[in-house]
């Protein structure tokens, strides 16, 4: 198996994952199912993240605060910018109730909420959360709950009961699943935001990892397995539309494509692999998380402002300074945040900190005054 500490490929997965959704949001023929980008991202969340967790407990070095401010410094530093962008940006363009609403969006999605808030507020395929701004947080509910949850869970199991990290993980991934399956025939809008219906697609990403790390696969079965992927995925992003049952049994077919990409590129790059892990592809990958968090509340607020669909111009335009805007985030900040050898790393924080207070008792203030 090849070192996986860093992947050009995953990278490249990411670039078609975020592309996916901003074309589907933007509202380009064709892609109808682009917002199965986002079960993408989970699975590669999960790839990444439960070995380093698993591996720390059976080395005995893991540091459950060491994660969490690694975790931090990744998701906040964009988060806080693109908060602080639609505050000011919402003033001008959102209603007072319009504002209010989403400022509470804000809030929830600071502590980790945003799914839940969602939840009980909007369908996401209803055309009235085409004008919520923070509509697509609920993704980073999901995740940063799997970040908080999954560790307390398998640090008890494997203290109290020496439960392996492999076989709890395995036990909530079959879990989850069933409970996807199950009650998105009682409740869709409930079971697309939820954590339980969710969690299975980054635990899948974990076992992929635990179990699979130390097999000998040859170049025709990686050949295979990157092929079968890109199938699904292309199924999955063209053929899956807002009428489908979603997330359900639907939601296999990027799951499983994601599963069988990252898996081929353990063994020896394929030449599906190699194409991921080219440039275009693997620096859009990088922006990924940024071009995702800006890429929304620049398309709802320019609707709202124009009050008629997007031209092809103007899609283009929000496409280009999406990119813009995450590559000088990247820049200048978040690669500055995520190495803490930078000299300028404790003024960074101290601005994202006060950053992170002003959006707080900004979210405060409008959501819960008359």
């Amino acid at each position: 198996m090849r070192d996986n500490s860093y992947r050009p490929d995953i990278d490249g997965l990411r670039a078609i994952s975020v592309m996916a959704i901003f074309a589907f949001h933007l509202g380009f023929s064709g892609f109808s199912g682009g917002f199965v980008g986002v079960d993408i991202f989970f699975v590669i969340s999960g790839y990444l993240i439960v070995p380093k967790i698993a591996d720390g407990l059976w080395q005995g070095n893991f540091s459950l605060v060491e994660f969490f401010e690694k975790r931090a410094r990744r998701i906040l530093p964009a988060l806080i910018l693109v908060l602080v962008f639609s505050f000011v940006v919402g003033f001008f363009v959102l209603g007072p109730r319009e504002y209010r609403e989403f400022a509470l969006s804000a809030f929830a999605t600071i502590v980790f909420g945003a799914n839940i808030f969602f939840s009980d507020r909007s369908d996401y395929f209803a055309d009235a959360a085409h004008q919520k701004p923070f509509l697509h947080a609920w993704s980073l509910g999901i995740e940063e709950q799997f970040y908080i949850l999954i560790p307390l869970i398998l640090m008890a199991c494997w203290a109290f009961f020496k439960f392996s990290p492999k076989r709890v993980i395995l036990v909530i991934t079959i879990a989850s699943f069933i409970y996807n399956v199950v009650f998105i025939r009682i409740d869709e809008t409930h079971t697309f935001y939820l954590p339980m219906s969710r969690f299975w697609e980054l635990g899948l990403g974990g076992l992929i990892a635990l179990y699979t790390r130390d097999l000998h696969v040859p170049k025709w079965g990686s050949l295979f397995s990157a092929f079968i992927g890109l199938i699904l995925l292309g199924i999955a992003i063209f053929a899956i539309d807002d009428q489908v049952r979603y997330p359900g049994e639907a939601v296999l077919l990027p799951v499983i494509g994601a599963a069988f990409l990252i898996f081929s590129g353990q063994y020896g790059l394929t030449p599906i692999n190699r194409i991921l892990g080219t440039l275009p592809f693997r620096y859009i990958g990088r922006l990924s998380y940024s071009i995702y968090l800006i890429h929304w509340p620049v398309i709802v607020f320019t609707r709202l402002y124009l009050s008629r669909p997007l031209e092809l111009t103007e899609q283009i335009m929000i496409l280009l300074f999406s990119i813009l805007w995450a590559a000088l985030s990247w820049q200048f900040m978040e690669r500055k945040v995520l190495s803490r050898t930078n000299i300028q790393f404790g003024r960074i924080a101290a601005g994202l900190v006060a950053s992170l207070a002003v959006c707080l008792v900004m979210a405060g203030f409008v959501a819960f005054s008359n």
